[in-house]
């Protein structure tokens, strides 16, 4: 049979509480549930933080301040010296329901009473208990007010990321503001210390609720690297090989062809002649490549958007070197107007199917946002889990 309270141990963590403020302490309330999920390690003469989550597993009106408050609390539950505890009335399968839905990772108790016992007259509601020498002290809190039990990565910088050595640091460095350089480096070093399997369950918790596409290429790709999957998204690409090849010995006989085309551009070429030269240099030969590469950069500049735009949609998907799908998206985006809903979606698509995971796929998820909201900060891109994907 499943355990009614979270017994002695739970006892020893929350001993003491006392409520102030108005009159005399009340009683010290227990800890009780019928059914206990995640049920967190406790130690000896435990002096952490405790934070009490009162919440209605079922969906309720109040379910968006429930979820945001809980995207917090996993965050906060990352942090060993703070126990995050959450407290619904609900039955044991809503709280399931619920725990699965968004990945909760802090202990829950479901069948329990102690909304009552603490006096909670409205949820979701929140209580910190702040153990002191002798007693504990517990009162509301705002979501915002546990902001300081959360590290402050925002101000980080490069040496301060050095610093970071366990598991737990990384992965809430990866949630948290601080800049995207910044937790690029701690997904992949996160990768090369965590253990496999669990970089592997961190990256499907992340995935749905991480806004930057790049935050999100990086969890996924290094995912795959966990998994024995094998990518060669770090390498240069076919067209990258070509240019810095051209560039070390531009007079070379093989580069001919470029050179030929240089001088054109020199005398000035319309977006028409743009298109007709990439479709003339259509294959794999490094001196094409190049060739493409440099009209893919130029076309979103050529001054006639509308020829542009309509050769861009037609040449993207048909493109096969990464990095010249990447340069056509930037010019795509230089040549359409503020909420194009067929270039959007266009690179959504391709996105979807984009085999460069960790460079070219965000960056085109990126430029369909720029393009249909005319948004340029990646932070304020839906999460998939906001898009319902």
């Amino acid at each position: 049979m499943l355990p009614r309270s979270l017994g002695l141990a739970a006892v020893l963590l929350v001993c003491c509480l006392t409520v102030h403020g108005g009159g005399p302490s009340r009683a010290r309330p227990e800890l009780k549930a019928r059914w206990w999920f995640n049920n967190p390690v406790y130690r000896i003469n435990d002096r952490r933080d405790v934070v009490l989550f009162f919440f209605e597993a079922k969906s309720s009106r109040h379910r968006d301040d429930t979820a945001r408050i809980t995207r917090l609390l996993n965050r906060l539950a990352i942090n060993p010296d703070v126990v995050v505890i959450g407290l619904t009335r609900d039955s044991r399968t809503a709280a399931q329901r619920f725990i699965s839905k968004h990945k909760v990772r802090f202990t829950v108790g479901a069948g329990s009473d102690c909304q009552r016992a603490f006096g909670i007259k409205r949820l979701p509601a929140l209580l910190r208990v702040a153990r002191g020498d002798d007693e504990a002290d517990v009162a509301p809190v705002a979501p915002d007010d546990l902001e300081d039990l959360l590290p402050d990565f925002e101000s980080f910088g490069a040496d301060d990321l050095a610093g970071l050595t366990e598991a737990w640091q990384l992965r809430a460095f990866v949630e948290s503001d601080a800049p995207e350089r910044l937790r690029r480096k701690a997904v992949k070093r996160l990768f090369e210390t965590a253990d496999p399997n669990e970089f592997v369950a961190f990256a499907a918790e992340r995935l749905p609720v991480e806004h930057n596409p790049w935050i999100r290429a990086r969890l996924e790709y290094y995912s795959d690297l966990a998994r024995g999957i094998q990518r060669d998204d770090e390498q240069p690409t076919p067209s990258a090989l070509a240019h810095i090849a051209y560039r070390e010995d531009p007079g070379a006989d093989e580069w001919a062809a470029v050179r030929r085309f240089e001088a054109r551009m020199d005398k000035g070429l319309s977006a028409a002649d743009l298109v007709a030269a990439f479709e003339q240099h259509a294959s794999m030969e490094p001196a094409d490549l190049v060739i493409r590469r440099k009209i893919a950069t130029e076309l979103g500049f050529a001054g006639e958007p509308a020829t542009a735009r309509e050769a861009l949609l037609r040449l993207l998907p048909l493109e096969p070197d990464p990095s010249i799908r990447m340069y056509l998206a930037f010019s795509l985006s230089e040549v359409c107007p503020a909420g194009d809903e067929e270039a959007a979606s266009l690179l959504e698509d391709l996105a979807s199917s984009e085999t460069n995971v960790l460079r070219v796929r965000p960056m085109l998820e990126y430029l369909a946002f720029y393009i249909r909201t005319g948004e340029e900060d990646a932070e304020k891109m839906p999460a998939p889990a906001e898009r319902g994907n």
